[in-house]
């Protein structure tokens, strides 16, 4: 899968996260088992993919938390300005 245009967005009928391609306002092409299918979907929960994984080979999306386990600093991943970034929502070092 191409993953500058991969998102993710929960399905209407069940509200499970599926992971596919943006097919206009409501609905999510994905592939499962040799096969293509079209969700439709919340609009307020699509989320961009990064192009980044976290540890486990999983892909990291707009609006997911990601920890600096080094530094016990968490943040949220987000999309600003054709760039992407990370914003510190909270740090084992602060209160």
């Amino acid at each position: 899968m191409d993953v500058s245009y991969l998102c993710k967005a929960k399905r209407m009928s069940d509200n499970l996260w599926i992971e596919g391609y943006r097919m206009g306002d409501h609905r999510v092409l994905y592939y499962v088992e040799n096969d293509y299918y079209t969700e439709h979907v919340d609009n307020s929960t699509f989320c961009k993919c990064s192009g980044m994984k976290d540890a486990h080979g999983n892909n990291i999306y707009e609006h997911d938390l990601i920890k600096d386990v080094a530094n016990g600093v968490i943040g949220e991943v987000l999309y600003v300005n054709l760039r992407w970034v990370v914003k510190i929502v909270s740090s084992e070092t602060s209160s």
